[in-house]
């Protein structure tokens, strides 16, 4: 064999052999299955691709039913990012084939060509539309957004879609310290009459329906009570846990006369009544903006009725 001969197989072979770095670029940032796929090893990029999303539910299960004994577990995110360290040590670890011996499948290219773009489009789409970040500083929002704990915002919601009642937001407001960011839920919309009697919103004329939920165990500082809750239905049927922290009538902005909320507007409260803050603060807070709203946050909690399902059907098989 001529030495053109030997460097035009040298060069086929090169040609045909995955770049490793790259697998180990896949495995990292999105998950180990995409890189074993790069490097032609369906075998493993399957098994890959069932334990991630396995392990990724279990973790969603655990934090939604949010047990006591588990809540001081780092959060899902920290495992699925150790799911990805171990995958590419796993991959990087594999013995390298001989040159030429690894001709990429039909599957390898089809990632290549097709699948990768969209997969980094989505990823860069999620970072500047979902903040994971966020962590809920008071319990104003209890108990659907517990305090200290993350939860996400859908930054884009509002560019996407309109503002509806039930919708737990993230907003622009004024404080005595400047301007600050609170969470709330939209009450009343643009034109809707707002009220408050006895601690009961009433929208339109008509007290949002109540039903009594077992008590919530609120937790403030080092301090630990067992505080009313309530299941509160909007008009829509959309339903969510309120907290009742004094007995009705007693709250600061328990009683207030019917306001209506101006176009482009909206009237937000807080789940924890007398502990939030919002739009019944009409000096404080006051009516929120459209363009003050920066996305819709999102509780990756179940609702109080289906949360109280898992929970017994839990206890009931032992676990």
């Amino acid at each position: 064999m001529s030495v053109a001969d030997t460097r035009l197989v040298l060069r086929s072979s090169e040609a045909v052999t995955p770049r490793r770095w790259v697998a180990v670029v896949l495995a990292l940032l999105l998950t180990p299955g995409l890189g074993f796929l790069w490097l032609s090893r369906p075998r493993l990029a399957l098994r890959w691709f069932l334990f991630a999303p396995v392990l990724i539910a279990v973790l969603v299960t655990v934090y939604i039913l949010d047990f006591e004994y588990l809540k001081n577990l780092p959060y899902g995110f920290v495992y699925a990012m150790l799911v990805n360290v171990a995958g590419t040590l796993h991959l990087a670890s594999l013995p390298p084939r001989q040159p030429g011996a690894v001709r990429p499948r039909w599957y390898s290219n089809f990632m290549a060509l097709f699948s990768l773009p969209p997969l980094l489009a989505m990823l860069a789409y999620g970072v500047l539309t979902v903040a994971p970040a966020f962590r809920m500083p008071s319990p104003a929002m209890e108990p659907t957004l517990t305090t200290g704990k993350p939860f996400l915002v859908f930054l884009a919601a509002y560019r996407l879609m309109e503002p509806k009642r039930g919708d737990v937001v993230l907003y622009r407001s004024m404080s005595d310290l400047g301007e600050i960011s609170r969470v709330s839920r939209i009450i009343g919309l643009p034109g809707d009459m707002v009220a408050m009697r006895n601690g009961v919103p009433v929208l339109n004329g008509v007290p949002l329906s109540r039903d009594r939920l077992d008590n919530y165990p609120l937790r403030e500082g080092a301090r630990m009570s067992d505080v009313p809750c309530f299941l509160e239905r909007l008009p829509e049927g959309t339903g969510y846990a309120v907290l009742e922290q004094m007995p009705g009538g007693a709250g600061r902005f328990d009683n207030h006369p019917a306001y209506r909320v101006p176009d482009g507007s909206y009237f937000v409260m807080g789940d924890n009544r007398d502990s939030a803050r919002d739009s019944r603060d009409m000096l404080g807070v006051g009516f929120v903006p459209r363009d003050h709203l920066l996305g819709k946050a999102i509780a990756l909690k179940l609702s109080p009725e289906t949360g109280a399902r898992w929970r017994e059907w839990w206890s009931a098989v032992g676990l």
